[in-house]
């Protein structure tokens, strides 16, 4: 179900005007109905954001990935090094780098915020919340009509 079809011509997070792309909202809710059935409610909305707040967005994903496993390598090759190169030993190795670039991965996610937000979604199309207060406040979820409620849109500050 598509939701939401009119929006501020602002980026969401960063309030540049004139955005020019989209990102991908979704959400879905599944419900047991026993018996092997199962009922599934989902909405996606495609929100507005500039290429620079996009591009943010994947740097922050990649950086914790990759510093994942630099930092899991590492611990790898430093647990080969202090081992002297036991092939006996090379499982629990194995084993210590995938522990330490988890650990790695969970606070590389949390410095970079790398599951940032830009809005939520309820899985019902009906309700969407943006994480951005200031672009929350323009939206109104649908077109106003003429004349009520006309933002000056050249005095909306942006970041």
């Amino acid at each position: 179900m598509l939701a939401y079809t009119r929006f501020p011509n602002f980026c969401c997070l960063c309030m540049r005007p004139d955005p020019r792309g989209t990102l991908k909202v979704t959400a879905q809710d599944t419900k047991h109905l026993g018996n092997g059935r199962m009922e599934v409610t989902a909405a996606a909305v495609d929100v507005p954001l500039c290429g620079r707040c996009r591009w943010d967005l994947r740097l922050r994903c990649v950086v914790t990935a990759v510093g994942g496993v630099a930092v899991g390598a590492l611990a790898f090759l430093w647990w080969l090094w202090d081992s002297r190169f036991d092939a006996d030993s090379l499982p629990y190795g194995g084993g210590f780098a995938l522990v330490v670039a988890f650990v790695a991965f969970l606070v590389l996610s949390i410095l970079t915020k790398a599951g940032k937000q830009v809005a939520r979604l309820q899985p019902d199309g009906t309700d969407l919340r943006f994480f951005n207060t200031e672009y929350q406040a323009l939206y109104t979820g649908e077109s106003k009509p003429q004349g009520q409620g006309q933002v000056d849109w050249r005095q909306v500050p942006w970041r």
